[in-house]
Order: C-alpha cells, then sequence, then structure tokens
C-alpha cells in the first residue's frame, strides 16, 4: 500500500498535536493507518511531488500516443475508402487503437486532475 495515496494521507493530515511525534527525520511524523508505521510527514510531502511529476510524464505520454492513433486512424480510414477487405481490417485494428488511446487519455487526465487537486488542497491547509 502506498503511504501517499487514500485514507493515510487524510488521517496523517487530520491528527492531533498530541498524536504526532518527532521520529529522527526532523520532521512530524504519522501513523500509517495501513501498514502500523510512522511515516515521516517531511517524505510523504516528497513523495506527493513526485507523483505530481510522474502524472504529468503520463498525461504528455498518454496525449502524444492519442495523437499518434488519431494519425493512424485517419490514414486507415483513407486507404479503406479504396481498398479491399485487409485495408477494411486494418481500419478496424485502428478504430480499436483509438479508442484505447483515448480511454488512457482520460484515465491519465483523471489522475492528474485529482493529484492536482491534492496539491491545492494542502498548499490551502499549510
Amino acid at each position: 500500500m502506498s503511504h501517499t495515496q487514500g485514507e493515510d494521507e487524510d488521517y496523517c493530515e487530520n491528527m492531533s498535536a498530541t498524536e504526532q511525534s518527532l521520529c529522527g527525520f526532523g520532521c512530524l511524523c504519522c501513523l500509517c493507518t495501513g501498514c502500523l508505521s510512522w511515516i515521516p510527514w517531511c517524505i510523504l510531502k516528497l513523495m506527493k511531488g513526485v507523483e505530481h511529476v510522474q502524472a504529468q510524464e503520463e498525461l504528455e505520454t498518454a496525449s502524444a500516443n492519442n495523437k499518434l492513433a488519431q494519425e493512424k486512424l485517419e490514414a486507415a480510414r483513407l486507404a479503406a475508402k479504396s481498398g479491399g477487405d485487409e485495408d477494411k481490417n486494418k481500419l478496424a485494428a485502428a478504430e480499436k487503437e483509438a479508442a484505447e488511446a483515448e480511454e488512457a487519455l482520460a484515465r491519465a487526465v483523471e489522475v492528474e486532475e485529482r493529484v492536482r487537486a491534492e496539491g491545492l488542497n494542502e498548499k490551502k491547509h499549510n
């Protein structure tokens, strides 16, 4: 279980001062409800930053893949207009690839938006 996802973070952020302690990292630590270990808050913050960068990279990759799939689809459509069964099969494959690329892009957008929203919420609390 990741310490930077879901309830662990919420629990960590909502702990009272008496529930928090210094655990040798020079910052407050939080009890992870998933693994029951103390996790340095400063490391959680660093991990959140990494998660945001990863989400942006995944979004860029998905966007590029979607653009490429759309270009392949357009080329397959043109070929299928004047072609035979083989070109129609290529069109069907290109349509499937384009649909999968669009779904991947939509998922990447959702993840990036969630990570961005978490970052904005965190800034409001600080």
